[in-house]
């Protein structure tokens, strides 16, 4: 298994690399280790290949169903109390 340091000041104490150069020997990847990557680095890695895009999905269909939801308990809501709706939603949700 390999660890990608992300190089942050805080992360980089040497009681960190100490233990990071005792949990994953030469399997590092960042400022210091045996493959260097550089702090705030623009380039992509495999986290921004798989994880941020796989958690933006799931960020993503999760508050479309909560916004669902939502508005079908208010539309619910002001259909009981009788009164006109105070505010009709004029945007399309994308399916899911």
């Amino acid at each position: 298994m390999w660890f990608q340091h992300d190089g942050t000041p805080a992360h980089f104490s040497i009681d960190v690399r100490l233990y990071l150069n005792v949990t994953y020997s030469q399997q590092g990847i960042g400022r210091g280790g045996p493959v260097l990557w550089p702090a705030r680095s623009p380039d992509l890695n495999c986290l921004d290949y798989f994880l941020w895009g796989t958690s933006s999905d799931w960020c993503t269909k999760l508050q479309l169903t909560v916004l669902k939801t939502l508005l079908h308990v208010s539309w619910q809501l002001q259909g009981k109390s009788g009164t006109r709706p105070v505010f009709s939603p004029t945007f399309d949700l994308p399916e899911m």
